[in-house]
C-alpha cells in the first residue's frame, strides 16, 4: 500500500502553529512525497510536524510538538529563518 495523503504543520519555538498544507499526496517512484506551501515566517526556529496516510486509511503522525505521534525520522525537522 502506497501513500495516498499527508499533511504538514511548521511550529515556532513555542509551539505556535504557523501554518502548513495538506490533502491528497502520491508517492513517487523514488518513494518520496512532495508538498508545497507559503508562509510567511519572523527570523527564528522553526519544526515541522507532519502526517502521512496510506491508501489502506491507516496514518501516522511524527514530530508535534507536546509528544503528540512519534519523533521523526531524523528528529526533529527543523530549520531557521535567518533575517534577510
Amino acid at each position: 500500500m502506497g501513500i495516498n495523503g499527508a499533511s504538514f504543520t511548521v511550529y515556532d519555538a513555542n509551539g505556535v502553529s504557523h501554518g502548513g498544507s495538506g490533502g491528497g499526496a502520491g508517492e513517487g517512484p523514488d518513494g518520496k512525497i512532495h508538498l508545497s506551501t507559503q508562509v510567511y515566517l519572523a527570523p527564528g526556529r522553526y519544526t515541522v510536524g507532519f502526517t502521512v496516510t496510506s491508501s489502506g486509511g491507516r496514518s501516522a503522525q511524527y514530530g508535534y510538538p507536546n509528544g503528540v505521534g512519534q519523533p521523526g525520522p531524523s528528529s526533529p525537522l527543523a530549520f531557521t529563518v535567518l533575517e534577510g
